[in-house]
């Protein structure tokens, strides 16, 4: 009497079934590394809006005029640089003899993402000299 003989190998069930855990895995890799790759361009875009604010705040000088200044920068990012006087609290001090003034400066960079708009904005304090 002769065994029936077995074949060694898997299952068509079996196969399907380890590509369908096969698919649900991959599934979730993609949208893992496609949400990485999104979270890339904003931290790039951010990055960019910080370095251009960051130069904005540079280029203001003792002369800059207190109005605001706007432009466009990379077809992209919009930006604003607005100067106006920094009020302090009167206190005890005698204002009319402080030779300098402060100066509050902000840079608004703003950009487009899908429907929406992103902002960034930067504020320092400049010394001036008070000339009144």
């Amino acid at each position: 009497m002769t065994q029936p003989q077995r074949h060694a190998g898997f299952s068509l069930l079996e196969i399907l079934v380890a590509f369908t855990i096969m698919a649900f895995a991959l599934t979730v890799l993609l949208r893992i590394f496609g949400n990485n790759v999104q979270l890339a361009a904003v931290a790039n875009d951010y990055s960019k809006a910080t370095l251009l604010a960051e130069s904005l705040l540079a280029n203001v000088t003792a002369q800059t005029e207190m109005e605001e200044q706007a432009g466009e920068f990379d077809d992209r990012f919009r930006w604003a640089v607005t100067v106006s006087d920094y009020s302090m609290d009167e206190g005890e001090i005698d204002w009319s003899e402080v030779k300098f003034k402060l100066l509050l400066v902000e840079a608004t960079v703003q950009w487009p993402v899908g429907k929406g708009q992103r902002q960034l904005t930067l504020s320092t304090l400049r010394l001036q000299p008070n000339e009144e």
